[in-house]
This record gives C-alpha cells, sequence and structure tokens, in this order.
C-alpha cells in the first residue's frame, strides 16, 4: 500500500470523526478545533507525497 493512500484512509476517517463530533450534543470548541488540527496535519502530509510523486 502507497503512504498516500494510507494516509487518505487516515483523513477519511478524521472526517467521520469530525461529523460524528458535530452531531454530538455537549462537544467543546477546543475537541472541534484539535480534531481540525489532525485532519490539517494529515493533509499536510499527503499534499506532500503527493508533490514528491509529481516530481519523480
Amino acid at each position: 500500500m502507497k503512504k498516500s493512500d494510507s494516509l487518505k484512509g487516515e483523513l477519511f476517517n478524521l472526517e467521520k470523526e469530525m461529523d460524528t463530533l458535530m452531531n454530538k450534543e455537549g462537544v467543546t470548541a477546543d475537541e472541534i478545533n484539535a480534531k481540525s488540527d489532525e485532519m490539517k496535519v494529515i493533509q499536510a502530509k499527503l499534499d506532500y507525497e503527493l508533490q514528491k510523486r509529481k516530481e519523480k
């Protein structure tokens, strides 16, 4: 499995977790921000991997 495929799967799972959080009662802004930050990190890693592949 390519690293980018793994990152896409991880990002997909985080998106599902974010949807769950958004529909959950009593969730704090800090929890949502933390999940959003996680997603940004994974997206940046994915972008980096895809860019590396383009350069080859």
